[in-house]
């Protein structure tokens, strides 16, 4: 069986990029092997070897979009029997759908943030191992160091943003230890959800939840950080 792996690369850590590769050639010949995203943002992953990085720009839903655009293309135009989706975003349950109800093979693989929606609709879903090299790439961020602790909150984000609909706040602790040594603990408001939400005009929270996200406002930087 031929298959095509793509893997959104805004959503899932270039750590993975081996472990994605030998899952999926236990299900067939892998003759394409491509990663999405805005490269500017993705160092790792464009300079991954075996995968040839797409860059999709900028804009809500960018990557998703040409993601789904390819698979379809491989799927019925070039005949490939099976296609193998990377990411955690739920969005794509319905590509996934459809890919299997025209009868291919769609293998699901992702960590622990991916829906039970998507899962169920891939026919195979595999979980991504977890690992103290995949923490680190995930937290990292390119460009110059943020000074203060709004910027460095805006950096991970910016880094870690999930097709432009920001970063799950859950993360948000981890990547700020290992990034930049902060412990929000030591910060007067004590919880990232109180420091986040005391900033209205910086900083944009979903409501709790286990997928609750955090999103910056480019114009909340426009005149200053409101916090050293």
């Amino acid at each position: 069986m031929r298959i095509a792996v793509f893997v959104d690369g805004e959503n899932i850590s270039a750590a993975h990029a081996e472990e994605i590769r030998k899952i999926s050639q236990r299900f067939g010949q892998v003759d394409t092997c491509r990663v999405y995203g805005n490269l500017t943002m993705l160092p790792h992953w464009a300079s991954c070897p075996g995968y040839r990085a797409v860059h999709s720009g900028v804009g809500k839903n960018a990557t998703d979009i040409l993601l789904t655009v390819d698979a379809m293309d491989f799927a019925f135009v070039r005949s490939y029997e099976g296609i193998v989706i990377a990411s955690a975003d739920r969005d794509f349950t319905h590509p996934v759908q459809r890919l299997r109800e025209h009868g291919k093979f769609v293998l699901g693989l992702a960590d622990s943030r991916a829906s039970e929606m998507f899962r169920a609709a891939c026919s195979t879903f595999h979980e991504l191992k977890q690992t103290a090299e995949v923490t680190k790439k995930a937290c990292e961020t390119v460009g110059p160091q943020p000074k203060t602790l709004d910027e460095k909150v805006r950096s991970v984000i910016s880094a870690n943003s999930l097709n432009g609909r920001g970063m799950y706040l859950s993360r948000l602790a981890t990547c700020m230890h290992k990034q930049h040594g902060v412990k929000i603990r030591n910060q007067p408001e004590k919880t990232w959800r109180a420091y986040l939400g005391k900033r209205p005009l910086q900083f944009e929270l979903d409501p709790r939840g286990p997928e609750a996200r955090v999103r910056f406002k480019p114009d909340g930087f426009k005149s200053g950080p409101a916090s050293a």
